[in-house]
């Protein structure tokens, strides 16, 4: 074959495949704009820089008020590099007894601060001591721990003229302070494994639905409901199956628990529902599987990049409801995943500690399977007589 053969006959495809392409709008669409979007998304969401850490500070008896001012002022505003003083710590004082210190220990494990930072009477006294309490395993502590150090040191310096000598006592919480760098990413992946669900569960509709056999499958009488949750059922089965062997292996490879075992795999199924309620409106979106798998690669950009799995999100706050903080990321259920299987297997929580994060993750799901179950009705001409 000449040349002239192999550029006439690739020619020929390309034009071909070319047409192909652009009759398929929607997956040319989707194809194009899934990652500019993302792009366009995260930068809104986080061009107004990195949220400051939260910090608790607390002076106990012994500790003059003057100086705990100036302790609150010296982590709040501190000097960059530039000689600049900006804003690199959000600090706020909590009371020393002992109600407040059992509450602020039940919301420093829960993520509603990130450190808390206890001066006691000895500061003052060479070496001066600080107790730091935290989840070693968060971004957002280390980074606080980096901050509380420098702001610290600083303002002892500046108070006594020469080389400061602090002694931090840290104390974690659960097995944070003793993870490896394998150990901290499990909790992560165990919900990585279930959002892979978006995708099998969409592309398993869309096979049937490209394929005709769910046509054939209304002749018998069944109904779209009861076509989904079956296949929502077996999902969710494979789901359990993933994390459990996703598990296994990270056990057998040294990972070691803090918490309950079964309670880290009922986060993990109910966070599969819901991604399987999610899969559904994937494929209520979609007439072949091609499209659904396009349209699932979005969805799990969505619950990859805004969960807190990769990156710490911004604190965005719509409304305060049942003692905490409540924005739009609560919206996906990866993000009460995370939190729920970060504080079971890291902090050891139990049932009572985490039983906001499962009611979410149970309502959320319901909501999407609605919602993908009605958006497929619509989407496939099933919406009146086969209702």
């Amino acid at each position: 074959m000449s040349l002239a053969d192999v550029f006439v006959h690739t020619r020929v495809i390309f034009e071909k495949t070319a047409r192909q392409q652009l009759r398929d709008r929607a997956g040319l669409f989707l194809t194009l704009s899934t990652a500019p979007f993302f792009v366009l998304f995260y930068g809104a969401v986080f061009s107004g820089g990195e949220d400051a850490p939260r910090v608790a500070l607390r002076c106990e008896a012994g500790v003059s008020e003057a100086t705990c001012l100036t302790l609150h002022h010296a982590l709040a505003v501190q000097e960059s590099a530039d000689g600049a003083r900006e804003q690199t710590l959000d600090v706020f004082a909590v009371p020393d007894d002992e109600a407040s210190i059992a509450r602020d220990r039940s919301k420093l494990e829960r993520g509603d601060f990130d450190m808390l930072v206890v001066i006691d009477g000895g500061f003052r006294e060479n070496p001066a001591r600080v107790k730091i309490v935290g989840d070693a395993s968060s971004a957002s502590y280390r980074l606080a721990m980096q901050r509380v150090q420098r702001g610290l040191m600083q303002e002892v310096m500046e108070a006594r003229e020469r080389s400061p000598v602090i002694l931090f006592e840290q104390e974690t919480l659960g097995r944070s302070g003793a993870r490896t760098r394998f150990e901290a990413y499990v909790p992560s992946l165990l919900v990585f494994a279930v959002i892979m669900l978006v995708f099998s569960s969409s592309m398993a509709v869309a096979r049937e639905v490209e394929g005709r056999t769910f046509e054939r499958l209304l002749l018998t009488g069944m109904k779209p409901v009861h076509y989904l949750a079956g296949v929502s059922a077996v999902q969710a089965l494979l789901g359990a199956a993933t994390v459990s062997l996703t598990l296994g292996v990270a056990l057998a490879l040294g990972f070691e628990a803090r918490g309950s075992l079964l309670l880290a795999m009922s986060v993990a199924s109910l966070a599969g529902v819901a991604c399987v309620g999610v899969g559904m409106i994937a494929a209520s979106l979609a007439r072949s599987v091609a499209q659904a798998f396009l349209v699932a690669s979005s969805f799990m950009f969505l619950l990859m990049l805004f969960s807190g799995l990769l990156f710490p999100l911004p604190r965005i706050s719509m409304i305060h409801a049942f003692g905490r903080d409540i924005g739009p990321f609560d919206l996906l259920p990866t993000v009460h995943a995370s939190r729920a299987m970060g504080r079971v297997l890291t902090l050891g929580a139990g049932v009572d500690e985490i039983l906001f994060e499962l009611i979410s993750m149970l309502l959320l799901g319901a909501f999407f399977f609605l919602l993908g179950w009605r958006m497929f009705r619509a989407r496939h001409g099933v919406a009146g007589r086969l209702a």
